[in-house]
């Protein structure tokens, strides 16, 4: 752990093992944009962070853990994890690196607007939608999003779905004197019913900041 590739926001866990028939110390680092240089954590390069590196009881395997907390000083980018056990002379060399990311703002979630139309449950207007967008930093915006469209105003519109992972724009609005309710809005470019070239816009409504506002265009 992490998997490759993958988005870190907040608490960050480091996990290995090595499978070997006597003990090895084990150099380990965490590293912004590059596996040798630009070290943020571990206990090489003159980081001495806390780790654990213990013999599991069983079949000669040793399970090293190691957490961090990357809020509070690491820059949003892509990172690389290298685990490097210090083999005996002799022995072939072992250097096991995973690259992944870590955001500093996230957008995840999902929900429905419904709009009561008539008495019938059916003939309501409904829009589902969610996802996870994860900024990034330099490397952008990452994620994915989709909005269901299973009954509008537009009947052309009825049961059709917009799919991006291709996040353009996010901005956040702070709670002000008219809402205690904190809103964002994106843009992003996709497919509409499995058609590339189009974008949306996914925002809260300019008065309240609450009820998002969809624009396909």
């Amino acid at each position: 752990a992490p998997e490759e590739d993958e988005i870190i926001f907040g608490s960050a866990d480091f996990e290995a093992y090595l499978v070997d028939n006597d003990y090895d110390y084990v150099d380990w680092a965490v590293r912004k944009d590059s596996d040798t240089i630009n070290t943020v954590f571990g206990n090489v390069d003159g980081f001495s962070d806390a780790y654990s590196w213990e013999y599991s009881g069983t079949c000669y395997k040793y399970n090293f853990t190691a957490t961090a907390d990357t809020w509070c000083t690491w820059d949003a980018g892509k990172y690389c994890f290298i685990f490097n056990p210090r083999e005996d002379a002799g022995e072939a060399n072992i250097r096991l690196t995973r690259w992944f990311y870590v955001a500093d703002g996230r957008v995840n979630g999902g929900g429905q607007m419904i709009e009561e139309v008539g008495d019938k449950q059916k003939d309501w207007y409904k829009i589902s939608f969610g996802g996870g967008i994860w900024d990034v930093g330099s490397e952008g915006y990452m994620g994915e999003w989709e909005v269901n469209f299973h009954n509008v105003s537009g009947d052309t519109l009825d049961k059709t779905k917009f799919h991006t992972t291709d996040i353009s724009i996010i901005n956040f609005f702070p709670p002000n004197d008219e809402s205690c309710v904190a809103a964002m809005n994106f843009k992003a470019y996709g497919e509409f019913n499995g058609e590339p070239g189009y974008y949306i816009w996914f925002s809260p409504d300019s008065f309240f900041m609450r009820f998002p506002v969809l624009n396909l265009k």
